[in-house]
C-alpha cells in the first residue's frame, strides 16, 4: 500500500537520492534541505520506503507552485503523482474569497 504524507525528519535521505536522478547529487541535497525546513514537501511511502515525493512553494499570495515531482521508476504510473497534487492535511481548509459584486 501507498501511503501519501507529511514528511519525517528521516525521509530527506530517501527524497534527496529521489531528487539526484533528475536535478543531479550537487543540487538535491540543498533542494530537499530547504523544502523540508519550510514544510513544503509531501511523500509518498510504500514498504517503509520513499517511492515518490513533490516539493512546492507557496508565495505571499498563497498561490502553491510545485517545485519538482519525482517517483521511483518501478511505481510510475499508478497515480502518485496526482495523489500527491492533491492531497493535503485533514486541518487544511481552501481559501474562500469573497466574489465581487457586478456593476462596479
Amino acid at each position: 500500500m501507498i501511503e501519501i504524507r507529511l514528511p519525517r525528519t528521516t525521509d530527506a535521505a530517501g527524497c534527496a537520492e529521489l531528487a539526484a536522478l533528475v536535478v543531479g547529487e550537487d543540487r538535491a541535497g540543498p533542494l530537499i534541505k530547504s523544502h523540508l525546513e519550510r514544510h513544503h514537501l509531501i511523500v509518498a511511502e510504500a514498504d517503509k520506503e520513499i517511492v515518490g515525493f513533490l516539493a512546492y512553494r507557496t508565495d505571499w499570495f498563497q498561490c502553491t507552485f510545485v517545485s519538482l515531482v519525482v517517483v521511483r521508476e518501478d511505481f510510475r504510473r499508478k497515480g502518485i503523482a496526482r495523489e500527491s497534487s492533491s492531497w493535503r492535511p485533514t486541518s487544511c481548509r481552501p481559501l474562500r474569497f469573497p466574489r465581487r459584486r457586478s456593476g462596479r
